[in-house]
């Protein structure tokens, strides 16, 4: 906070004017600066008012107080309410194979900020050091396999004050040696017993029977004994008993061992031995055989590795090193380690199954986290100094892959979007777009131009992969003009595909109508028989052609012109012709113009860059003939083409 400025020195020695003026300003300026209208606001004086309106004092006024004298009384001072501590509880200690996690009771007590984690290898309190500091109610650390720790915890208020341990004594927290350390140790006590080798002994056939068994009992002065039976038909199998002084056995020798009640199609518990267990397509079994030698001996059989197998198993307590689970139902899952998992699929999880009841950000810490579809209701904040939404980019600067990086680059913002030659670029200050063009919005589906003259729209991304429709129809010609001037031709109708660049991929044409040619002054004469004569709307009557009509629906659809005595009438709609001059009186008739040409194309787009280019031509002008004095007579006039653009 700045220091407060000096106000003027008021001197009371008014000896003359100037002193009189320079007084008068000194106190001015004192006052303004202690109501606020001067200098900074921080400057100015606080009154009784202030200090009521913000709660620091109460204002009174007393029965005998002279008018406008108040009391100022000072509330005492509140504050939040810190409690001491109170001793933990309810402390749960679970080990797994590599994690150890603690849970313990909420704390209540008004001021928590934080549990201190105490654990030592002997429960001894005394020894135990301070292994972490967790603002939660449960706490989880990794150790090595087969690994013994006691543990206690207390509570830290706002203070620093601190709760008596939860206990005096310890709780116990294990980690479970691996199974493969203890099946490790397991054999290398065994050995390899006498038993197991009279059971694998060979055995020499009997006569001629290709299958011998053999019985073996002896007691060794009765305290040591053993018995076993041996049967050898290619393959060595048997069972044996042994007993000694500290120690039991029983041994069975089989490629495959099974248990069951003779009744039921299929055991609930087999062993398979050796390099594993081969069935060949004629049902024969052939035991201690790898997978190679079935495929083969026997491509077509089956194989299984050695290992157990069970229909159902119920296991009170289960210490797995490596689980493959098809399905898994569990009521009460704690995982003290990493979850991985490519697929969660859940009806609900919703967030009274939650321990936390809600899974909040601070919850949530992984380096990977795929998601198929984010609905956000609030606002996602980047605030990691190099965290980014981002594809195709590395980083916000990065201007030669083509993608998107919205985020943080180094601590600063950054939005870049685009490719090495064409991006819109923001660097937390400006804003700069390189290389980009402004694309007009794709009109409707269906855009129609029925009035002469030159349109364009570009094709854009939306348009790609779609089919255009393009229906033309040209201008209709004018009709003829007696003996004077024929009717103009219509002009033709045109869409081009074209590129950015102005080359023309491809043009589709739709030509005008013909305009009527002069009238005949032997048309009365030379008709046989009447009204034979045609033009090209139609036979022509008594005064000259009717204009050629269009009826192909829509905007592609005109009335051609109709005659009268001296002048024939303009075509009406789109593309037909105007009708034709004629005179009876004076035996003079003349032919109507042609309607334009219609045509439909289908064109397949491509390609964005691309845009198409419409011309519509106009309509034929009608004939004339100018008789002098003021008297000209006209053909009709043919109508204006159309076009038709559609996306399908």
């Amino acid at each position: 906070m700045s220091k407060r400025p000096d106000t003027p020195n008021i001197s009371a020695d008014l000896i003359d004017e100037e002193s009189q003026k320079l007084f008068n300003e000194s106190v001015k300026e004192c006052l303004e600066v202690l109501e606020g209208k001067r200098g900074d606001g921080l400057d100015r004086a606080i009154t009784a008012r202030d200090l009521s309106d913000a709660g620091v004092i109460k204002v009174t006024t007393s029965a005998s107080a002279v008018a406008g004298e108040i009391d100022i009384v000072v509330p005492p001072l509140v504050t939040d309410v810190v409690e001491f501590p109170t001793g933990p509880t309810g402390l749960v200690v679970t080990g797994a194979f590599t994690n150890i996690l603690l849970v313990w009771d909420e704390p209540t007590f008004s001021g928590f900020t934080s549990t201190e984690v105490w654990r030592y290898e002997t429960n001894l309190l005394a020894s135990s050091v301070l292994v972490a500091t967790v603002e939660h109610y449960i706490y989880s650390e990794s150790v090595d396999p087969g690994s013994t720790y006691y543990y206690w915890i207390r509570h830290v208020n706002s203070l620093n004050q601190k709760s008596s341990f939860n206990s005096s004594s310890g709780t116990l927290g294990q980690t479970n040696r691996t199974v493969a350390s203890i099946l490790t140790d397991l054999n290398e006590s065994i050995g390899i017993s006498s038993l197991d080798a009279a059971l694998s002994a060979d055995i020499s056939t009997i006569g001629t029977i290709g299958t011998s068994v053999t019985q073996h009992t002896s007691a060794l002065g009765a305290i040591n004994g053993e018995q076993y039976i041996r049967i050898d038909g290619g393959e060595v199998a048997g069972y044996g008993i042994a007993s000694g002084p500290t120690s039991s056995e029983f041994v069975v020798n089989a490629g495959l061992f099974k248990v069951g009640n003779g009744t039921e199609s299929t055991p609930p518990f087999f062993i398979v031995t050796g390099a594993g267990m081969a069935f060949g397509s004629d049902g024969s079994r052939h035991d201690n055989k790898s997978q190679s030698w079935q495929q083969t001996n026997y491509p077509s059989g089956k194989w299984f590795a050695a290992g157990t197998y069970m229909e159902t198993a119920m296991i009170a307590d289960a210490s797995i090193d490596t689980a493959k689970i098809n399905n898994l139902t569990v009521d009460i899952a704690t995982v003290t380690g990493t979850l991985i998992a490519n697929e969660i699929a859940a009806i609900s999880i919703s967030a009274d199954r939650i321990t936390s009841g809600t899974i909040d950000a601070d919850r949530i810490d992984a380096a990977l986290l795929n998601v198929a579809n984010m609905f956000l209701s609030g606002t996602l904040n980047v605030n990691n100094t190099n965290g980014a939404i981002a594809w195709g980019k590395t980083s916000g600067d990065d201007f030669n892959n083509t993608g998107l990086f919205f985020g943080r680059t180094g601590g600063q913002l950054r939005f870049n979007m685009g490719s090495s030659t064409s991006y819109i670029y923001f660097d937390g200050t400006t804003v700069q777009m390189v290389g980009t063009q402004s694309v007009a919005v794709a009109p409707a589906a269906t855009t129609q131009y029925v009035n002469v003259g030159s349109y364009s729209r570009n094709l854009i991304g939306a348009d790609v992969n779609r089919t255009i429709t393009i229906k033309i129809l040209g201008g209709g010609g004018g009709g003829g003009g007696g003996l004077g001037s024929a009717g103009g031709a219509g002009s033709a109708t045109t869409v081009k595909i074209k590129t950015q660049s102005g080359a023309t991929r491809a043009t589709y044409t739709a030509s005008g109508g013909q305009g009527g040619p002069t009238g005949d002054w032997n048309y009365w004469y030379n008709r046989s028989p009447y009204n034979t004569w045609s033009s090209y709307g139609g036979p022509v009557n008594d005064y000259g052609g009717i204009g050629q009509s269009v009826s192909q629906g829509g905007i592609f659809s005109g009335t051609g012109g109709g005659t009268s005595t001296h002048n024939g009438y303009n075509a009406s709609g789109n593309g037909a012709g105007g009708g034709g001059f004629g005179d009876q009186y004076d035996n003079v008739a003349s032919a109507s113009g042609a309607a334009g040409a219609y045509a439909t194309y289908s064109v397949a787009v491509t390609a964005t860059t691309d845009y198409i280019e419409i011309t519509v031509g106009g309509g034929g002008g009608g004939g004339m003939k100018n008789y002098g004095q003021g008297d000209i007579k006209f053909g009709g006039g043919g109508v204006s083409g159309a076009a038709q653009i559609n996306l399908a």
